[in-house]
């Protein structure tokens, strides 16, 4: 079972990482929305008939070709590489020198009815063809962004599936994943870029190319466990850090197989939830016109601060300034104490 360990800044680690974490986060939003962009360009390019496609569509078609005839040539030279080196040596070293050849990779040119652009094929195109978004950041930071950006297509793949089979459970179609119109987005720290150690009983995490060292907790209440990874999530203004370790030692957690004693909860807007049991306690309703009341006041609010922030400029994105994160930390401090003081 995994488990998440979230960190809070103090004044002298912001300082520190402020500018690395804005930086890294910047980066993993570019470098997802140009794997979308390859996907999206992509699935409709190669529909078309050459003078019929948008120069992006264009563009983008010559990377992929060129990107996956590269390295289709470099596999096989390494396939051939593996064959010669296999010669010289017999036995039990042969057959391990050749079973490195089943892990040669060959990929498949994008089709009309197979478009799809994997993360294997995605990681492939940009290293070779040397594409400066990929080559700006850390390796593993850039590779799980293309990972999320995959994950994310894959998971409409399911939705409009299940969409096709029962329309009924949906309010409308599907739609393709969108780009990213924040100017930062969640970048994901696997275990090469970041470490944790251990000083004077103490668990500390590191990330790659930063000098900050921020405090996990007690080592001892990580006896037995793995660590993961991290994720900097920008929010409001600040990053909130996502420690996640693998503990061996919690089993998973099963439902009772006959349970004596259940709570329904039927959650809504007039009424935030309507709570009814088996037990005898007394049915009771949480209204939910003062978080109705909060929500139309932030909306209403952020449009004006927005309006405000992007007057005479071209830009439809939307936009962080220190009043929409005051604005936004506001609210949600407000729905945490909701959640805090529900009596349930």
């Amino acid at each position: 079972m995994e488990r998440t360990r979230i960190l809070k800044q103090n004044k002298n680690q912001s300082c520190q990482a402020d500018g690395y974490f804005h930086a890294v986060t910047l980066a993993s939003r570019i470098m997802r929305n140009t794997a979308n962009f390859y996907i999206r360009n992509t699935m409709t390019g190669i529909k078309k008939s050459p003078e019929e496609r948008t120069l992006n569509e264009t563009e983008v078609l010559h990377y992929v070709f060129t990107g996956i005839q590269k390295a289709n040539l470099c596999a096989m030279d390494r396939y051939r590489k593996i064959l010669e080196e296999a010669t010289h040596v017999s036995g039990h070293t042969r057959l391990l020198i050749l079973q490195k050849a089943f892990d040669v990779v060959i990929f498949s040119y994008p089709t009309r009815q197979k478009w799809f652009l994997s993360y294997e094929k995605l990681y492939a195109i940009f290293c070779h063809t040397d594409n400066p978004h990929y080559r700006s950041m850390y390796s593993s930071l850039a590779q799980n962004a293309i990972k999320k950006t995959c994950a994310d297509w894959k998971d409409y793949f399911a939705s409009l599936k299940k969409y096709k089979q029962d329309p009924s459970e949906y309010k409308a179609r599907p739609n393709i994943p969108g780009y990213i119109k924040t100017e930062t987005a969640e970048a994901w720290f696997n275990n090469q870029a970041s470490r944790v150690f251990t000083s004077n009983g103490r668990l500390y995490l590191t990330f790659c190319q930063c000098s900050a060292i921020f405090p996990v907790g007690k080592a001892s209440d990580f006896v037995g466990t793995k660590y993961l990874k991290t994720e900097v999530c920008p929010e409001y203004g600040e990053y909130v850090i996502h420690v996640t370790f693998q503990d061996k030692s919690i089993g998973k957690v099963c439902p009772p197989k006959k349970p004596k004693r259940l709570l329904g909860i039927d959650v809504g807007l007039t009424n935030l939830a309507a709570v009814a049991n088996n037990f005898g306690a007394v049915p009771f309703l949480i209204r939910g016109g003062a978080v109705k009341s909060m929500n139309q006041w932030y909306n209403k609010r952020k449009a004006e601060l927005t309006s405000a922030a992007t007057r005479g400029k071209k830009t439809t994105h939307a936009v962080s300034t220190n009043a929409t994160n005051a604005l936004s930390r506001k609210r949600n401090d407000f729905i945490d104490f909701i959640k805090e003081t529900t009596p349930l």
